[in-house]
């Protein structure tokens, strides 16, 4: 990999920026029977500013019917929550603003 940075002769991978929880969003009752990836290409094919498509899960670690979108811009967010839902695969999804969790 060449366009990886060197140094001391040590290759070294950059890693991405997370997306802060101001950039996100929730899609809810998105059913168990939706492949995720499937349903992440047709999402981002519609909506290309969402970087990536999370479903959440509860504290068990079970899935949720909830989907975590996160932009990587602010007016996209906004447009999206705004509509407030979001049409896939002849689907209409509610979309609300994703609030994260308080850590004490």
């Amino acid at each position: 990999d060449k366009g990886l940075p060197q140094l001391d002769n040590k290759t070294y991978q950059l890693k991405t920026p997370s997306i802060p929880p101001q950039l996100s969003a929730v899609i809810q009752n998105v059913g168990f029977d939706i492949d995720i990836d499937e349903f992440s290409e047709n999402v981002k094919e519609l909506y290309p500013e969402i970087v990536n498509l999370v479903r959440l899960k509860n504290r068990t670690q079970r899935d949720l019917k909830l989907v975590k979108a996160e932009f990587n811009s602010v007016t996209a967010r906004n447009a999206v929550l705004q509509a407030k839902d979001m049409t896939v695969n002849y689907m209409r999804f509610q979309v609300v603003e994703y609030l994260a969790l308080a850590r004490v």
